[in-house]
């Protein structure tokens, strides 16, 4: 069983790298993104995030909602900041 999501050319969504349904439970392989969410960047930081980190994750966040909705794939009822992954260099 494979859940239909790849890496995008574009960078604006990490790619399932597989999928399994085990004992009623269904688990998902995604791509590796080392830096963290950004809830573990907000709560690292010191101060709060200035307005041109956050312009970027929003910016980052949409053109990936935008890229999944074109796709149909797009499920999420809400955004968190749990849900936000970056990679070891900082995208989004």
């Amino acid at each position: 069983m494979t859940c239909g999501l790849r890496a995008s050319a574009s960078g604006a969504a990490a790619g399932a790298q597989g999928s399994w349904a085990v004992g009623g439970a269904l688990w998902i392989a995604m791509e590796y993104c080392g830096g963290g969410s950004v809830a573990d960047l907000v709560h690292a930081a010191d101060a709060p995030l200035g307005e041109d980190v956050v312009a970027y994750i929003c910016a980052e966040a949409l053109a990936g909602l935008a890229y999944l909705h074109a796709l149909g794939k797009a499920r999420a009822s809400k955004l968190l900041s749990a849900s936000l992954f970056l990679g070891a260099h900082g995208w989004l």
